[in-house]
């Protein structure tokens, strides 16, 4: 290979990276410019895209912000509701083991008619558990070695103990009934001077709390449904991201832009007094580092270029001698076929002459 052509590769990865160079520090030039010239009359042109553009960016940053507080208030909801929901379910305990109590103690009380029907029903439900039981108690009571007849009192005391579970689960839910419609019902003021008062009251303010503890938990729910949606309707938090990320670091690729072309212009020969207001002495060793990259560049330039056709002349030279190479060959074969014919002339003649002598003989 040509070392010309070597050479040539050294000097354009010199020039891509003086070029680089140059790049870098017109970037930086130029956001150094702008940052000087805000709010004033020559932010026109390169200026309203820079604006535009470092809007974009503080946008999409204050929308990465609210996606993280979002993400993190999600988090916090979750164990917002998780410790209300079991203070809520610990709440709401409390009051149905309350109700059930005032309900026990106040059964049999006659001062409390509002509560006759409860008071009927559990009459006709207590009859019915008390027979079941003593039904349970007769099985078990039973003794015998017949394996089948075992298992048939297995299946009936199992028949039995199910419905005493629902039966007395029924009979608790009347007590807590009867419990909860005196609290409704100004509970208060009808057991004033009653010993089961102080359950009362303990009840109607377990009751408050509870309820207060139920509007917390739809609030915080309706909080958490709220940012869940949000999330739903646009894509997951982690997504949303990354596209704003993404879209950041495209804007900030079209600033560079910006800030080069104006760094560029700032930096030309013919810039005159259009910069003169915002450009400063600190700036000069930025413009001589500027000036001298460009003038390696073109240097750079001046060099290929030259190789470039010096290699070139040389190929056109190789052309040149492989054409006078192919006009000697035809040359030479011009002389050989003259030569070839000079004889097959000189054979013609010796034919025409024998056949003349040939003629006088005849």
């Amino acid at each position: 290979m040509d070392e010309r052509k070597k050479t040539i590769g050294g000097l354009e990865a010199k020039k891509q990276e003086s070029q680089r160079s140059i790049t870098l520090i017109l970037e930086d030039f130029g956001e150094v410019l702008f940052s000087r010239i805000q709010g004033r009359e020559e932010l026109s042109g390169n200026g309203e895209e820079y604006l535009r553009l470092r809007k974009e960016i503080a946008d999409s940053e204050g929308f990465i912000r609210l996606i993280e507080e979002d993400t993190l208030r999600l988090k916090e909801l979750e164990d917002e509701i998780r410790a209300k929901e079991q203070q809520n379910a610990s709440l709401l305990r409390d009051l149905s083991e309350a109700c059930a109590r005032i309900g026990r103690q106040v059964l049999n009380d006659p001062e409390f008619e509002i509560l006759g029907p409860y008071k009927r029903q559990i009459d006709a439900i207590v009859p019915k558990i008390e027979e079941l039981e003593e039904k349970l108690s007769e099985l078990e009571e039973r003794a015998g070695t017949n394996v089948f007849a075992q298992v048939g009192r297995h299946a009936r005391a199992m028949v039995y103990r199910t419905l005493l579970s629902q039966k007395q689960g029924s009979l608790e839910k009347l007590y807590e009934s009867m419990g909860e419609k005196l609290i409704r019902t100004d509970g208060e003021s009808l057991v004033a001077d009653h010993e089961i008062a102080p359950v009362v009251r303990e009840a109607a303010v377990i009751k408050e709390n509870a309820a207060q503890a139920g509007e917390d938990l739809a609030a915080l729910k309706g909080e958490r449904r709220r940012i869940g949606n949000a999330f739903g309707a646009e894509g997951g938090p982690v997504k949303r991201i990354q596209g704003l990320e993404k879209h950041i670091a495209h804007i900030r690729g079209e600033l560079k832009l910006v800030y080069r072309s104006f760094g560029e212009a700032a930096s030309g020969a013919d810039t005159g007094k259009q910069f003169a207001s915002i450009l400063t002495p600190d700036d000069t060793p930025a413009l001589e580092k500027i000036a001298l990259l460009r003038g390696t560049v073109a240097d750079y330039e001046i060099q290929i270029e030259k190789l470039k056709i010096a290699i070139a002349i040389d190929d056109e030279k190789a052309v040149v001698e492989k054409l006078n190479r192919g006009i000697e060959e035809y040359r030479e074969r011009i002389q050989s076929a003259e030569s070839a014919i000079a004889e097959l002339e000189g054979r013609i003649a010796g034919s025409e002459q024998h056949i003349k002598e040939l003629e006088r003989r005849l």
